[in-house]
């Protein structure tokens, strides 16, 4: 029953969301798409640079058996170079495109709540005089301010960083399936468990502040 009511409640709220917005959304959602590429780039290169620590003739084979070694003639002091420039940029990559995501997310939710906010203040100034001078304007103000905040980082922040979330999570789960399936199977679950064990011991706190 809980979730019906938030499912009705997230579509009038989404009924209430300015067409330009939603086209908006769309790009956030690209974006979104590419963080979580990088994400496993930067995940992805800490396992050559492991390698090129431990063994760096195994990266090199390996290079030599795809054919880029032997194109590249690379020695063990540019391989290395190599590996520790791939690393650094996957990770500032990642990192800047974090950012801006986050930028875009919250300055989105905050347009959002703007819009709403504008059009419940039209809609209550234009109530008919007698409300009007029945109501203190102060109340009326703040009662909108403090309803749009707990809109924003309540609602729509946390859904988004869901969707967020749920997306690089996805491509992580194809990329580590495409490496190793038996190793995407151990992970996975194991972290699912993890994570449903901690919610089923901190419920009651989740519960109260929710």
């Amino acid at each position: 029953m809980k979730i019906t009511n938030l499912t009705k409640s997230l579509l009038t709220l989404c009924s209430y969301i300015p067409k330009t917005r939603k086209f908006e959304f769309l790009g956030i959602f690209f974006v979104m798409l590419i963080a979580s590429v990088f994400e496993v780039a930067s995940i992805g290169s800490v396992i050559p640079l492991l390698t090129i620590i431990i063994n760096p003739e195994i990266l090199k084979n390996s290079l030599n058996l795809h054919g880029i070694g032997s194109i590249t003639n690379l020695q063990d002091k540019d391989l290395r170079l190599l590996v520790v420039a791939f690393f650094c940029i996957s990770i500032i990559a990642a990192g800047t495109i974090r950012i801006i995501l986050i930028r875009l997310t919250s300055r989105f939710s905050l347009e959002i709540c703007s819009d709403i906010c504008s059009e419940i203040f039209l809609k209550t100034i234009s109530q008919p005089y007698v409300i009007q001078i029945s109501r203190n304007s102060g109340d009326i103000i703040h009662a909108i301010l403090s309803q749009t905040n707990s809109l924003i980082y309540e609602i729509i922040l946390p859904i988004l960083t869901i969707i967020s979330s749920a997306i690089m999570g996805l491509i992580i789960l194809m990329a580590v399936l495409m490496y190793s399936p038996s190793l995407a199977l151990f992970i996975f679950p194991s972290f699912a468990f993890l994570y449903l064990g901690m919610g089923y011991f901190v419920r009651k706190k989740l519960h109260i502040n929710s």
